[in-house]
């Protein structure tokens, strides 16, 4: 479905909320969010990018209480840096790095940015998807044995606690990712953090009306605007304009005036294949 980027940017942010909806006191729901808040407002506030030691405060440190769920809050926590640097390749923001992270939390936290990516672009794989990839992109391979030989998420069949809340999301949005509507319940079922990282990667390739009464809307329009190069805000119409990354023809630059030589001759008037 051809849903713009703001749309996709706005589902995203709206489904990190769901986690909320479902319920609204959880503790490791909450302090995740405060954190994703915390970053969503630093972006969109400073006239200039944050370095990151500026960033580094607000994660909270992984002996905290909640440490157990600790890398799947990060993942919702990075969310809107995942969503500025979205690129035509995709990638982890410089301060996973100052986090010090194992290489398994790296390389989960890796194909959630690759997720996001995906759904951005409107392709986000399924199950036989994935493990199609996996077998040329070893970086995906921890996935699939998550999801094992067969699918264990099946309608009625109570999911297991035991796995962190960041793989069952993947899971469950793997399982079904035409029906928003039946990842989130299942994801609901693990926990309020697993329903908010589902119903994320819901938001972001099925766009903006994959919730009845999404919210983040503004602030989403406010950092869609800032990735597009504005300042506070975005005309409507470029909104619907801009497509994402990887799917528009690579820009050629044009030197300035000032560096062309004096005795180099007129060049030929554009025509529509330059533009």
């Amino acid at each position: 479905m051809p849903y713009s980027l703001l749309s996709r940017f706005q589902g995203g942010l709206g489904g990190s909320a769901m986690g909320g909806v479902f319920q609204p006191l959880d503790a490791d729901w909450l302090q995740w969010d405060q954190v994703q808040t915390a970053v969503l407002s630093r972006l969109v506030q400073w006239p200039a990018f944050p370095s990151d030691v500026e960033f580094l405060p607000l994660f909270p440190p992984k002996g905290s209480p909640q440490s157990a769920s600790w890398l799947s809050g990060l993942a919702l926590g990075l969310l809107p840096l995942l969503l500025w640097e979205y690129e035509a390749q995709p990638h982890l923001p410089e301060i996973v790095t100052v986090l010090a992270l194992r290489n398994e939390d790296l390389a989960w936290l890796s194909i959630w940015a690759i997720a996001l990516h995906e759904g951005l672009r409107g392709q986000l794989p399924d199950l036989p998807q994935w493990r199609q990839r996996a077998n040329a992109d070893p970086l995906l391979r921890p996935l699939t044995e998550a999801m094992g030989d067969r699918e264990p998420i099946t309608p009625g069949q109570p999911p297991s606690r035991h796995q962190p809340a960041l793989p069952f999301a993947l899971h469950c949005v793997a399982a079904t990712p035409e029906d928003p509507q039946i990842s989130i319940h299942r994801a609901h079922g693990h926990s309020p953090l697993a329903a908010a990282l589902t119903a994320t990667l819901m938001g972001i390739y099925h766009g903006v009306n994959m919730t009845p009464t999404p919210s983040h809307q503004q602030e989403a329009r406010q950092l869609f605007a800032r990735w597009a190069g504005q300042d506070q805000s975005l005309e409507p119409d470029m909104a619907l304009a801009l497509a994402p990354g990887g799917l528009l023809s690579p820009h050629r630059p044009r030197p300035l005036v000032s560096q062309i030589p004096a005795n180099r001759p007129p060049a030929p008037p554009f025509t529509p294949a330059d533009l």
